[in-house]
């Protein structure tokens, strides 16, 4: 008898992980990123900060690894039905570890590629606007979605009196 090993996954979602750090603004992203873990859906939670430190906002976090090279992933519909329940934003990240690249994707029940029935379906990432590096476009793309998500929390008692 041996000790059970570890994931045939392992090494390569923690590259991933390794991967994604080394790209965020670690000013203005506070990342709690669980690894090896055994939690469903996501892998942790991402904090948006602003120039004070002062948080501003946070989603839910899942991270996959995708082949050298592609800019497409094939997601379960699990996920989309995870940011149904969930009371944060849901984002997907998928990393590119040999070119160091990583894509990020908001997951959401309306999203155009999802189609019914299916137990996945294909996520195409735009490398001008779904990238994240050094542009900052994902910073505030960021702050969009967690500002928009608040708005719509804020806004839903009177939506409620309507």
């Amino acid at each position: 008898m041996k000790p059970s090993p570890y994931a045939n996954t392992d090494a390569a979602e923690q590259d991933a992980i390794n991967t994604f750090k080394s790209l965020i603004d670690t000013t203005h992203v506070k990342d709690d990123i669980r690894t090896r873990d055994k939690y469903p859906n996501v892998d942790g939670i991402i904090e948006l900060v602003n120039d004070d430190l002062v948080p501003v906002g946070k989603f839910d976090v899942q991270i996959r690894k995708i082949p050298d090279g592609n800019v497409k992933y094939s997601c379960p519909v699990s996920l989309v039905e995870y940011c149904k329940v969930s009371t944060l934003p849901v984002v997907l990240i998928c990393v590119d570890v040999g070119n160091r690249r990583a894509y990020w994707r908001s997951i959401a029940p309306n999203m155009p590629e999802l189609v019914p029935d299916q137990i996945s379906f294909t996520i195409s990432f735009d490398p001008s606007l779904d990238t994240i590096n050094n542009t900052g476009t994902y910073l505030r793309r960021w702050r969009e979605l967690v500002e928009d998500y608040q708005r719509r929390i804020t806004g839903y008692p009177e939506l409620q009196r309507e």
